[in-house]
């Protein structure tokens, strides 16, 4: 039987943002007075200007596999002052009514700015997309692209009618070698679009999977490299594990940004290679989960969970007998989350939490090397699980290096707590007794006028919370008594 549970997604729509202001531009008539930006003010009528220009991608339709075709982009663009660059394909929707758009597409990073555009007139166009969950035979990835599916419904669409994708990059390269494959395809229409999922477009498009090597390289994953190694791992194992961690990802995903994780049967390997083989080839793993800290995380632990420690390497872990002095690996288990994201970035104090559904579990790293790790952080029922925690500043930082959050240590269970705005000001300040929170938590605005405090003791929510706008005009209170409202 399958036990759900939920999860945030870390990667929660967080790329191609320069696409959401591309909604509001595609729709804007090239002879409407709106202020409007260039390039974007007189783009639609250059581009429409031009239509006859741009390479006629050819479409299918009904049951006809779709064509997946190559175009060269940036032999003749339009570019602007500002050094932005537009190219664009054309085709021509069918003239039977009802057809809704489905197609997929790779193009360079560097060009991942897109929207549709019809040749006469104007419309309104894309509205989201999905970014695929793998590899596909004919679109091979390249490093920094990314494999895009979308769709459009009928209703935005005129039978036996010219349109034009475009695609756009900043800081124009001339002469640049830019390849955009795509495939165009028109399916009957859905009544809702959300049912354009990603089992819908690849059945529309008659996708087919790409081979395990492939996925290993779409997942950029060391794990799937290691199954993939015949001298510890069979060729069928591997690409049913490969194959089983893809599957995953897609039946747990949510609309939402959620996950719902489904527990299934994990068949043994057979081969049962010796874990430290497979470390001396492959490397240590991002890191390592006893059977004894498992099940702490477990309403009802059981003895089997407790002898299985599981070695993490990215989407996957290898499960081991924990009472063996030179384990080996009985099997495989795989799974939607990036384990990797707890190893350290940087010699400095710092810490990770582990990215699986239902461990609540915080790593703390002193020049990379891992000295302690606390359960249930924040909560009332935190605890130091192993370790210890020297007193000190524990810090994290975006990926462009501007400070993210800090953590001061007073070496006896007391912590201060500060996040940043990337700009600077404090996002966030609190304290902790015995890792759990204590004492007001504080948002900021970016102003730096107080935007909610909610009062803790011992983990739990307990006072009045307060929420003021940035002006600081009160707009609610609540009160909380240990964890309950009032």
């Amino acid at each position: 039987m399958s036990l759900p549970t939920t999860r945030r997604s870390p990667a929660f729509r967080a790329t191609l943002i320069a696409f959401v202001f591309a909604l509001f531009v595609g729709a804007v008539r090239a002879d409407e007075p709106i202020d409007v930006p260039e390039p974007y003010r007189s783009l639609p009528a250059r581009l429409q200007a031009r239509a006859a220009e741009f390479p006629l991608v050819p479409v299918t339709t009904g049951d006809e596999p779709a064509k997946i075709v190559t175009v060269a982009l940036n032999e003749h663009p339009e570019v602007f002052p500002n050094a932005q660059a537009f190219d664009a394909i054309r085709f021509r929707t069918p003239d039977t009514p009802g057809l809704d758009l489905v197609w997929a597409f790779i193009a360079p990073k560097a060009w991942l700015h897109w929207y549709i555009l019809p040749v006469e007139g104007s419309m309104q166009g894309f509205r989201n997309w999905l970014d695929a969950d793998r590899a596909y035979a004919g679109f091979g990835l390249d490093a920094g692209d990314a494999l895009i599916l979308q769709t459009l419904s009928a209703e935005n669409l005129k039978p036996g009618a010219d349109y034009l994708i475009w695609f756009s990059r900043k800081n124009h390269v001339p002469g640049e070698a830019v390849t955009l494959r795509l495939a165009l395809h028109f399916a009957p229409g859905k009544d809702d679009p959300r049912d354009w999922d990603h089992e819908a477009v690849e059945q529309a498009l008659q996708l087919t999977a790409a081979d395990a090597h492939a996925q290993a390289d779409f997942l950029k994953s060391r794990g799937a490299e290691l199954l993939l190694d015949s001298r510890f791992f069979t060729k069928d194992y591997a690409a049913e594990r490969i194959r089983d961690c893809l599957d995953t990802g897609r039946r747990t995903r949510t609309a939402g940004g959620f996950y719902v994780t489904m527990q299934t049967m994990i068949p043994p390997c057979g081969s049962e290679p010796l874990l430290s083989e497979i470390v001396k080839v492959h490397g240590e793993p991002d890191f390592v989960l006893p059977g004894v800290q498992r099940v702490l995380f477990q309403s009802e632990p059981d003895d089997e969970t407790r002898g299985a420690d599981l070695h993490y390497y990215d989407h996957f872990a290898l499960e081991v007998n924990a009472s063996e002095k030179t384990p080996r690996v009985l099997r495989v288990h795989s799974q939607a989350f990036d384990a990797s994201s707890v190893r350290p970035q940087t010699d400095a104090p710092t810490w990770a939490d582990v990215p699986l559904p239902g461990i609540d579990l915080r790593i703390f790293y002193v020049d990379r090397r891992e000295v302690a790790r606390v359960a249930s952080w924040g909560q009332s029922t935190a605890r130091l699980i192993s370790g210890e925690l020297p007193a000190g500043v524990y810090t994290r930082a975006y990926d462009s290096g501007e400070p993210m959050e800090t953590l001061t240590h007073d070496g006896k269970s007391a912590w201060d707590y500060v996040s940043f705005y990337r700009s600077g000001p404090a996002y966030r300040r609190a304290t902790l007794r015995d890792h759990a929170w204590q004492g007001p938590l504080t948002d900021y605005h970016e102003n730096g006028r107080a935007k909610a405090e909610i009062p803790f003791e011992k983990g739990r929510r307990h006072g009045v919370l307060k929420l003021w706008d940035e002006n600081g005009t009160l707009l609610r209170e609540q009160t909380f008594e240990h964890g309950e409202p009032r």
